[in-house]
C-alpha cells in the first residue's frame, strides 16, 4: 500500500532521467577480476573473524570463492560488498544463513557456462532485522529487512543453474493411483528428478507430485516415466472440437507436467508460523540473471514484500535482465512478484502447492 501512494513510476515525467525516481543503485565497487578470487578459508584466517559468531563481510575490491564440497554455517550473516562466487567442481556445497546482504556482486555460474554442481542456500531463523542507510535512496532510505532474507541492494547477482527441459504435457490419460506417466516430447528426465502433474479441472489442489524412477523413450516420440508412488489424483486429456464459421477443428487440452527440482536450491528454514525464506533484488541498476533455480519453503504469509523471488524499484532495467527456467513450489506466500520494475523478462518458470496469487505485477504499470 505505501508502495503505491509513492507511486514513483507515476513521478518519473519531473525526473531528469527515467530512472531517476527509482533511486537504482550501483555496486559499491567495481567488480573483481576472477583472477583475484581467494578461497573462503583463505580470505577468513586473513580476517580473523568467526562465522559462527561474527558477520561476516566481504569488502569492496575483495572476492571470494567458496570450494565445492564446502559446508558453512554463518551464525549472524553474510555481507557481499565486493564479490562471492562458488566452485563448481562436481560436488555438493551447502551454506546457512540468517541474512544474506549484496551489494556487490553474487556469481553462480553464467549464461554462458551454468552452475552444473549440486548447491543448496539455506536462510535459517536467528538473524537481526537487516537495516540498511544510504542517502542516495532519497525518500526510500532506510530500508528494513527481517531475518530469511537474500537481500540484492543495488548489487548484481548472476544465478545460472544447468536446466534442462522445464515442462512438457501428458500424451495419455493418468488414472489415479498410476504410477505410470506418458509424456509427449523427449525430455531429459532421469531417475531423482521430481515432477508434478497440473490438474485437469480448474481446481489446482488436483495436482500430483512424485518422483521419478525410470524413464524411457516410446516409439513414434514421446517418453514413459515410472513414478516412486501412484499419482495422488487422475489427469484426463480433455478434448473438443472448436468451430469457427464453416471450419471446425480439433483441440486437445493437455494437463502440464513440470520438473520440480534444480541443481541451485535456495530455501528457508523449515517454519510452522508461515514464515519462510525470501529473495528480493531492490533498486538494481545492473542486469539480473536468475535462471535454473529451485526456491522452497520461501515467503512470509501476510507480509508485505516477502516473497520468493521479487525484483523491486528497478526502473527501466538493463536488456537482459530476466527470471527464468526456475521452479517454485511449497511457497509460502505468492511465486515472482514485480514492482515499480520494467521490461523484466519472465518466462518458463513452473509453480506447484503455492499460496496466494502466484505471478504478479504489483502496481500495474509494470
Amino acid at each position: 500500500a505505501t508502495a503505491r501512494l509513492q507511486a514513483p513510476q507515476h513521478r518519473q515525467l519531473e525526473a531528469p532521467s527515467p530512472n531517476e525516481p527509482y533511486k537504482v543503485l550501483s555496486p559499491l565497487c567495481a567488480e573483481p577480476p576472477a583472477s583475484a578470487a581467494k578461497p573462503f578459508a583463505t580470505f577468513i584466517h586473513e580476517s580473523g573473524l568467526d562465522p559462527a559468531t561474527q558477520l561476516i563481510d566481504i569488502p569492496c575490491d575483495e572476492s571470494v570463492i567458496i570450494p565445492g564440497d564446502s559446508k558453512i554455517k554463518f551464525g549472524v550473516g553474510l555481507s557481499v560488498s565486493g564479490k562471492l562466487s562458488f566452485e563448481d567442481n562436481g560436488q555438493a556445497t551447502r551454506i546457512e544463513s540468517p541474512t544474506i546482504l549484496v551489494r556487490g556482486y553474487l556469481e553462480i555460474g553464467s549464461v554462458a557456462e551454468p552452475y552444473s554442481s549440486p548447491l543448496h542456500i539455506v536462510l535459517t531463523d536467528g538473524g537481526d532485522d537487516l537495516v540498511i542507510e544510504d542517502e542516495a535512496l532519497g525518500e526510500y532510505n532506510p530500508l528494513t529487512f527481517n531475518e530469511k532474507g537474500l537481500v540484492v541492494l543495488g548489487g548484481k547477482v548472476t544465478m545460472v543453474g544447468a536446466t534442462d527441459d522445464v515442462y512438457t504435457h501428458l500424451l495419455e490419460n493418468v488414472p489415479q493411483g498410476s504410477k505410470v506417466v506418458k509424456v509427449g516430447k523427449d525430455v531429459s528426465w532421469k531417475a531423482g528428478d521430481r515432477i508434478a502433474i497440473a490438474s485437469g479441472t480448474y481446481h489446482g489442489q488436483f495436482s500430483s507430485f512424485g518422483t521419478i524412477i525410470a524413464s524411457e523413450s516410446l516409439e513414434g516420440g514421446g517418453v514413459s516415466l515410472t513414478l516412486d508412488e501412484g499419482t495422488q489424483f487422475g489427469h484426463i486429456i480433455r478434448y473438443f472440437e472448436k468451430s469457427m464459421m464453416e471450419d471446425r477443428s480439433e483441440v486437445y487440452l493437455r494437463p502440464e507436467v513440470v520438473k520440480i527440482n534444480r541443481n541451485i536450491v535456495i530455501s528457508g528454514s523449515a517454519s510452522d508460523d508461515g514464515e519462510g525464506g525470501y529473495f528480493v533484488m531492490s533498486h538494481c541498476a545492473e542486469k539480473q540473471v536468475v535462471e535454473g533455480v529451485e526456491f522452497v519453503n520461501m515467503g512470509q504469509t501476510g507480509e508485505d514484500n516477502r516473497f520468493p523471488i521479487q525484483i523491486a524499484f528497478g526502473g527501466y532495467v538493463p536488456e537482459g535482465t530476466r527470471i527464468t527456467k526456475n521452479s517454485i513450489h511449497h511457497s509460502l506466500q505468492r511465486c515472482v512478484v514485480i514492482q515499480a520494475t520494467h521490461d523484466v523478462i519472465v518466462d518458463n518458470n513452473v509453480a506447484y502447492h503455492t499460496h496466494g496469487h502466484c505471478f504478479v505485477t504489483e502496481d500495474g504499470i509494470e
